[in-house]
């Protein structure tokens, strides 16, 4: 959906979910619709969400790991 259609409060927080980072914001940079320095504060939350998921994920294996339990042989 279009941010600039949505009301302020929710068009904020959508420019830092990571929804917007992997869809609207490339968008927006093939259009040339973006300065320079939203383009990078663009990159800046992608990156932030990568480390985010990245950390998720890690914790989510450690956790899921220290549960498996194989049977059989």
């Amino acid at each position: 959906a279009p941010l600039a259609l949505m009301p302020e409060v929710v068009s904020d927080a959508a420019q830092v979910l990571p929804f917007r980072s992997s869809m609207g914001f490339p968008l927006e940079i093939l259009l040339n619709r973006l300065t320079s320095a939203q383009i990078a504060q663009g990159f800046v939350v992608a990156a932030i969400w990568i480390v985010v998921f990245a950390l998720l994920y890690r914790l989510g294996w450690r956790l899921g790991v220290r549960r498996y339990q194989a049977v059989g042989g």
